[in-house]
């Protein structure tokens, strides 16, 4: 069965779509754990510690489960190994931690999905994942 790769546009609207929801979520749980939406430095560092521990949880939970977050259901997109089987633990970690370093050396390691054969982001190539379209 040949599988086609994921583009870029539809790893980035999925990621988008993902961080929308993390977001709501985030805010509401900042919103009561801090009593107010005030912008206040409690309410910041409040908000990015729960986002990065939410994000993971939900990152954790939906890929290792099914290989795909909610947006990348909605875009129709799944993360599996290099031999198309579901990712294991230790993928998971190694792939979570390199897309936080994709995302702070200027995207740099996101943008490689646009040159690399199997389109794989610095995370996919670390993690030895691929993301492909589904039926």
């Amino acid at each position: 069965m040949t599988h086609s790769y994921a583009s870029f546009g539809k790893r980035v609207a999925a990621t988008l779509i993902d961080w929308l929801l993390l977001s709501l979520l985030t805010g509401v749980i900042s919103y009561f754990a801090c009593g107010s939406f005030t912008g206040t430095e409690a309410f910041r560092s409040t908000s990015n510690t729960v986002f990065f521990a939410a994000y993971f949880l939900y990152s954790l939970a939906f890929e290792l489960s099914s290989g795909a977050t909610p947006g990348k259901r909605l875009m129709k997109i799944h993360i599996c190994t290099l031999d198309h089987s579901r990712m294991k633990v230790p993928h998971f970690i190694l792939r979570f931690f390199t897309r936080w370093l994709s995302f702070f050396f200027a995207g740099f390691g996101c943008v490689m999905v646009l040159f690399t054969e199997k389109r794989q982001g610095l995370h996919d190539v670390a993690a030895r994942t691929i993301v492909i379209n589904t039926p």
